[in-house]
């Protein structure tokens, strides 16, 4: 199957819809603890693209990371 996109070019990806840069984001609100925050961005209705401008997006790579004991 030949891949309809061009990867290499985010304008014609399935996601160039999110691209828009005259977009005015909304601010992320001030939580009041841990609990509300992941309720928040875990919350279905939340749009992450109303809050990040996904054009500028990285990959990051977390090879070296190394798990933690709790005392």
């Amino acid at each position: 199957m030949r891949n309809e996109y061009d990867f290499t070019n985010p304008r014609k990806t399935p996601y160039a819809s999110m691209l828009n840069k005259n977009k005015k984001l909304k601010p992320i609100p001030n939580f009041k603890d841990e609990a509300s925050e992941k309720k928040f961005w875990e919350d279905p209705k939340t749009d992450t693209t109303e809050y990040f401008d996904m054009s500028i997006t990285t990959t990051v790579n977390f090879s070296n990371l190394k798990p933690t004991e709790k005392l």
